[in-house]
């Protein structure tokens, strides 16, 4: 068993949680590459890493095609969102949902808050909240919501406990046990990122 980052990423019209001043959106740190711009399926996007936080902000280029809103893919590439309203920085068996490439749209519950984890024994990422909902390698990035009277954006997926199944890594419910898995708040990214870049959420 193995604590991995979920770093193969997924494709960035999975996060559809912020918006800033100019078109933007928010992913996972990691999924930043080493130079400031780039083309993402051959769709243009700038990055910008923030060495304080697990996140990057991408600057959306071409509108026409990353279209943004209040939504959330609960299966990309292939249809299907929900609708999104403000966000939470929900307590600990809040009920939550999450987006991902690999393991699409998948629920659980909060169960702890601000954790410091280490992945693959080297990469140290601090104030973590961790949860139930199936994650794999594929959904870093992908958007997490809790779920209450409505869905409100919740964070960014980051990583999870895996283990082999003699083909690929899984998440640990393929094994009877319970998911532990984690992402970086979304909370903790607005404070940060609204004063510097106006960035807020619908």
């Amino acid at each position: 068993m193995r604590l991995a980052s979920t770093e193969t990423c997924g494709p960035i019209h999975s996060r559809k949680m912020t918006r800033v001043s100019s078109p933007g959106i928010a992913a996972a740190g990691r999924i930043s590459p080493p130079k400031r711009s780039g083309r993402w399926r051959k769709r243009s996007v700038s990055f910008r890493q923030e060495p304080t936080l697990l996140l990057t902000r991408a600057r959306n280029d071409n509108t026409g095609y990353w279209i943004q809103g209040p939504w959330v893919d609960t299966n990309p590439s292939n249809g299907g969102i929900i609708n999104v309203s403000g966000y939470t920085d929900a307590p600990v068996n809040t009920i939550m949902c999450k987006s991902g490439i690999t393991t699409k749209w998948t629920c659980g519950q909060i169960t702890a808050k601000d954790e410091t984890v280490v992945y693959d024994g080297t990469k140290t990422v601090r104030g973590l909240t961790r949860h139930s909902a199936c994650v794999e390698q594929g959904d870093s990035g992908g958007a997490n919501v809790s779920v209450t009277s409505g869905y409100a954006a919740e964070g960014v997926s980051s990583g999870a406990q895996l283990a082999s199944d003699g083909s690929r890594l899984r998440c640990l419910s393929a094994f009877g046990q319970e998911n532990v898995s984690w992402y970086f708040p979304i909370a903790d990214s607005l404070a940060y990122y609204g004063p510097k870049y106006g960035v807020s959420v619908w």
